[in-house]
């Protein structure tokens, strides 16, 4: 599953760039000593690193999430659960009339409290072959708390591949990086990876051959 990655880690690595590393290392160390809560500055390069754009920053949801964080970032004994029952119900949108279960943000959240729990977003669904899930909130709900176990299943694997290894690596190697988690980089990785072979896939439908 992994060797692709490896196979490919120049333009995963170019995917990535140095910028990534950067605005991911200012996150983590800058949380332990600002008030995520009330620091907007913060609270922007946070949406634009974790791709927040279709949740309203005037949203219920937007306050909530970067209180909760601010509130619970020391907590290493919060669990996935507790923070999905605090987000039950809350709306995302300016107007305060439309909710749905963040899950890939609320993975995100836990993340950044602890920097070894897995993340979920588009290019993880894709690398790893998950199936949408259109069911109603409860159902979401139950079903993300096996997904991340799933992950967490995942990041082993991958912790026993020489082809992660490697690529790991390669990774610390050219971006010098200082609060990166292996696991983190695992992440990044399939990010990269995922977005390389899309625009590669774009380029070949455009008419510019890249494959064969």
């Amino acid at each position: 599953m992994y060797r692709p990655i490896r196979n490919e880690i120049e333009s995963v690595l170019q995917e990535i760039g140095q910028d990534h590393v950067n605005d991911y290392d200012y996150l983590m160390t800058s949380l332990n000593f600002i008030n995520v809560a009330e620091d907007i500055e913060y609270q922007k390069k946070y949406r634009n690193f974790w791709v927040m754009r279709y949740i309203s920053p005037e949203s219920e949801f937007n306050k909530k999430y970067f209180e909760y964080l601010e509130k619970n970032k020391n907590n290493s004994a919060l669990s996935f659960a507790e923070a999905c029952d605090h987000f039950d119900g809350v709306t995302t949108d300016k107007a305060g009339e439309k909710s749905s279960f963040q899950f890939s943000f609320i993975t995100k959240l836990m993340h950044m409290i602890d920097g070894i729990f897995p993340i979920y977003d588009s290019k993880v669904r894709d690398f790893y072959f998950i199936p949408e899930n259109s069911a109603a909130y409860d159902e979401k709900k139950k079903a993300s708390i096996a997904l991340v176990d799933y992950l967490r299943y995942e990041q082993k694997e991958a912790n026993l591949s020489n082809e992660i290894s490697e690529s790991i690596c390669y990774f610390r190697k050219k971006f010098s990086p200082s609060d990166f988690s292996d696991q983190k980089i695992l992440d990044s990785l399939i990010w990269g990876y995922v977005k390389s072979r899309e625009k590669r896939i774009t380029r070949h439908l455009n008419g510019t051959k890249t494959f064969g």
